[in-house]
């Protein structure tokens, strides 16, 4: 009972309004170490984007790229992408991962730029449909690191 009340009076100093919360999405909330609270990555789906959805944040930007602490972005292009390559001791796992990412694309219909070279595999995340980021990237990016593990 105790660490709920915490829960609760922790939600309530940081602005929230307990009766605008249900239970799965208070349940959604990460705690970390110091008490706050952090949207994670681990249990999300993507979602469909359409023109009109709306761009990231940069804040949201930054505290997303923390559970993803591997990956940065590149600005090779008009469009920022999320970038990360992977080294693998042959070619063989590095098509097997490719494979593993490419399923896991197709269940969330989200689908990367992907490079596959002898024991290298570079992996690219934007959201076309939107011309930037969307969380969908950031947890197709999550994803490649937890196949990789």
């Amino acid at each position: 009972m105790h660490l709920i009340n915490s829960i609760m009076t922790d939600l309530i100093c940081n602005g929230f309004i307990l009766s605008d919360l249900t239970i799965p999405a208070l349940l959604s909330f990460q705690w970390n170490l110091t008490g706050g609270a952090n949207l994670s990555l681990l249990n999300k789906d993507c979602v469909k984007t359409k023109a009109e959805t709306a761009k990231l944040q940069e804040s949201d930007i930054q505290e997303f790229l923390k559970e993803i602490p591997n990956w940065a972005i590149s600005y090779k292009t008009a469009i920022p992408h999320l970038i990360r390559e992977y080294q693998f001791s042959d070619f063989a796992s590095a098509l097997d991962f490719v494979n593993q990412v490419g399923i896991e694309s197709d269940k969330q219909d989200h689908h990367p730029k992907i490079t596959l070279e002898w024991g290298l595999v570079s992996i690219e995340w934007w959201t076309h449909s939107i011309g930037g980021f969307h969380i969908n990237d950031f947890i197709m990016a999550y994803r490649c690191d937890k196949i990789n593990q």
